[in-house]
């Protein structure tokens, strides 16, 4: 991901390259295309993505504690500068 730098496309900043792809897909999908083009740069990020993978064990959730703990792994990709997150949830680094 090295020549992929977070963008701005319709208004929204998107700093995974596959969220960004999937706005565009679906920005296709609603004006009724079958086919749209992105940069080689974007294709490229999103074939050489690797995720963090950090992970964290979390016993408690918004209901309480849980019966089983959980393992979170880290979606985002490397390097990057905020919060871990899986999609559902974020946490700081232990």
């Amino acid at each position: 991901m090295e020549n992929w730098k977070p963008r701005n496309y319709l208004g929204g900043w998107y700093f995974d390259p596959r969220e960004e792809l999937r706005a565009r897909a679906q920005n296709a999908a609603d004006q009724h295309e079958t086919h749209f083009t992105i940069s080689v740069e974007l294709a490229t990020a999103v074939f050489n993505l690797r995720e963090c993978g950090e992970t964290t064990i979390s016993t408690h959730d918004e209901d309480g504690p849980l019966p089983n703990p959980l393992v979170l792994k880290c979606r985002k990709p490397e390097n990057h500068t905020h919060r871990h997150s899986n999609g559902h949830t974020t946490w700081e680094r232990l």
